[in-house]
């Protein structure tokens, strides 16, 4: 690949992030949304992602960003589906995305507060 065309690809994906769209071919479904509250307890990070759009099961690996920093995370129904410290997300009682770390702080970890920009790629 030449660097005219490895620069194109860069932007490309740049742009389908910003998007929020999926091209076939790159393997990438790409989803933005924001951060509408934060758990008192645990830092669980609720977003305004709705689960039904993502076309995710359970059990499957995606990536979440904010605040500049990327984890992997797994789709799960319940936080005992994951080791202790693990990523996951799970589908809220309103049907939107929570990032959530089994026994640790999302929020403060990512260093994510509410109205934060969050992006998640699923594979």
């Amino acid at each position: 690949m030449s660097s005219k065309n490895l620069r194109f690809s860069s932007f490309a994906t740049a742009l389908l992030l910003f998007l929020n769209v999926s091209v076939a071919g790159l393997g990438q479904t790409v989803f933005e949304g924001r951060v509408i509250s934060v758990g008192t307890s645990f830092g669980n990070l609720d977003t305004d992602i709705a689960v039904d759009e993502m076309n995710i099961e359970l059990g499957d690996a995606f990536t979440a960003s904010c605040a500049g920093k990327t984890v992997k995370a797994e789709f799960v129904s319940d936080y005992a589906d994951v080791a202790s410290g693990a990523w996951l997300g799970l589908e809220n009682a309103s049907g939107m995305l929570q990032l959530a770390i089994s026994f640790g702080d999302a929020s403060g970890t990512l260093g994510c507060t509410q109205g934060d920009v969050v992006t998640v790629s699923v594979d």
